[in-house]
């Protein structure tokens, strides 16, 4: 059974009495585990955090999780619950997503073993390269 990490965000008190709350979020994970047989052993959330902010606890913890391989996958609910920076997920793909670690994003429907999943990453990558290229002329 594949080891999994669930990762949840809320950037503001309101977020979190949307759909996009905490609460729901990891009822979501949850059941996406439990429907697919995968073993989630943590679920970790960053409560008040910009999702561009790359020093935030949970992603800190995350990143060291992944660094010890510790685990098959990552699942979010949202690519934004992870970041919104094409930058921040260009890096963590190459680093992390890359290898043998999947990423499996439930409402954009991303999972890197699918064709359609490693293509979005690809398409990504391509416009991060593109914006840091741009930058650079500037």
């Amino acid at each position: 059974m594949p080891r999994v990490i669930g990762y949840m965000r809320v950037a503001t008190v309101q977020q979190d009495n949307t759909r996009m709350s905490l609460e729901n979020q990891r009822r979501h994970l949850e059941i996406y585990a439990r429907t697919h047989g995968l073993d989630l052993i943590d679920v970790i959330a960053d409560e008040g955090y910009s999702a561009n902010d790359r020093q935030r606890p949970g992603l800190v913890e995350l990143r060291k999780r992944l660094d010890k391989h510790e685990i098959d996958a990552v699942i979010v609910c949202s690519l934004d619950r992870l970041t919104r920076s094409i930058g921040l997920l260009d890096e963590l793909v190459q680093r992390y997503f890359d290898k043998k670690i999947e990423l499996i994003t439930l409402e954009e429907g991303i999972n890197q073993c699918t064709i359609v999943g490693r293509n979005t990453f690809e398409l990504l990558r391509t416009i991060a390269e593109w914006k840091r290229l741009n930058i650079l002329e500037t």
